[in-house]
């Protein structure tokens, strides 16, 4: 049977997807289910799976160049935070891994630039559900018939952590599956079943970022629903938004340590808060360059990650804070221009809210807002190879396309 052109560029892009979140690969890599393994047994499997995809993916992108030229040269922000990311090997501490990564980096976001704005909106969307759905559904089946692989023990707990080396992807997995299923879900057997799983893969995942965020998740459609029908909110008060949300967590840090120790957690977050500290110093050092992209981890320069590692007991790998990880990669400047792309992507989105009753401007709020609180504690901003950056670059897609299109609705519900 002949594949159709939408048909192959769906599949490639499910197929990114799928690999970006780090479900099933860092198992293969590794060849084992112990994540303290000295050395992987297939080192290089990984290396080869990316080739593949990305060689799709420079050969679907040269075709449809003209699309990516068209994005970008109305997006210039996003523009400059590509280029400075790609002109850090110039001052990295380690100039060919910058460039290697920058490179990827690239290569993945035109395509998903073409790929979000060829294929429709409703399919864009599906495609994302469909591998979150796909991911929950061998997760739950890696908890119950190879639970060595699919459960692990985190300071004396049980938790589930599915086909994910460590809990908090899979968290990750299960909060955008639920923020997409409040818009996507459609009654049927099959959506039944992922329902199913991902209930039962939240109640012992143990990942207290991923439970609060499926809570406030709720709370984010009252959110929407006011910015929705109120104008005066949405369109001549924004600074007060921001005044409340600035207050508001402001006030979650200054009574942070109570409130974990409320809730019987560790008011460190394991670790995070000393991590947090170092990375201040770190960034000091070095505040308007940073160390490179892709650099900083690898660098055995003074206040290096090589150095993080030997003051910090548990030999950390990233900064677990997506901003603070930006600053340590391309410093202020790059952090300054990410920033100020994330703040006008965020009011274009309020400001634009009740067009014409959008759902998709609804649902790529609720996004933004998980996307930014979930950097704070896990993930890492303009990554090559990870979800995270791929559905940032398909908000910015999707969100043109929305303001510059009539209203769609999002009727070809899966």
């Amino acid at each position: 049977m002949k594949l159709s052109h939408q048909s192959i560029i769906c599949l490639l892009f499910c197929l990114i997807l799928f690999f970006s979140t780090g479900a099933l690969i860092d198992f293969w890599v590794l060849g084992t289910s112990d994540v303290f393994a000295v050395e992987p047994l297939n080192p290089q499997l990984r290396g080869q799976i990316w080739a593949l995809l990305y060689l799709g993916m420079v050969i679907y992108t040269a075709r449809h160049f003209r699309r990516v030229y068209e994005f970008l040269s109305k997006n210039q922000a996003f523009f400059l935070v590509i280029f400075f990311i790609l002109i850090s090997f110039t001052w990295s501490d380690i100039p060919s891994k910058s460039i290697y990564s920058a490179v990827q980096l690239i290569i993945i976001t035109c395509f998903v630039i073409v790929a979000a704005s060829k294929l429709s909106i409703n399919q864009v969307l599906q495609c994302l559900y469909f591998t979150l759905s796909v991911i929950i559904v061998l997760s739950a089946f890696t908890v119950l018939a190879l639970p060595e692989y699919g459960t692990r023990i985190y300071v004396g707990e049980l938790s589930y952590r599915g086909v994910f080396i460590e809990k908090n992807r899979l968290g990750q997995v299960l909060v955008y599956y639920l923020c997409f299923s409040i818009f996507l879900f459609k009654p049927k057997t099959t959506n039944y079943i992922v329902a199913g799983c991902a209930a039962f893969l939240i109640t012992n995942n143990n990942s207290m970022t991923a439970l609060l965020l499926c809570f406030f998740t709720i709370i984010l459609i009252g959110i929407v629903r006011l910015l929705k029908t109120n104008p005066i909110i949405r369109n001549k008060n924004l600074s007060i938004i921001s005044l409340i949300l600035t207050v508001s967590l402001l006030i979650l840090f200054l009574a942070f340590e109570a409130i974990m120790l409320a809730l019987g957690k560790d008011p460190t977050l394991t670790g995070r808060t000393e991590l947090w500290k170092y990375g201040i110093d770190a960034i000091l050092e070095r505040p308007f360059t940073g160390f490179g992209y892709d650099a900083y981890w690898s660098s055995t320069y003074e206040w290096g990650g090589e150095y993080m590692r030997q003051v910090i007991s548990w030999g950390p790998m990233s900064m677990h804070n997506g901003w603070y990880e930006l600053i340590l990669q391309i410093g202020i400047p790059g952090f300054s221009l990410f920033l100020y792309l994330f703040i006008k992507t965020m009011t274009s989105v309020i400001q634009n809210l009740n067009k014409e009753q959008n759902e998709i401007l609804s649902l790529i709020f609720m996004l933004l807002v998980l996307f930014m609180i979930w950097s704070l504690f896990q993930h890492i901003i303009l990554r090559h190879q990870a979800f995270n950056h791929i559905l940032f670059t398909v908000i910015l897609v999707l969100l043109q396309r929305c303001l510059s299109t009539p209203t769609k609705q999002l009727s070809g519900k899966t």
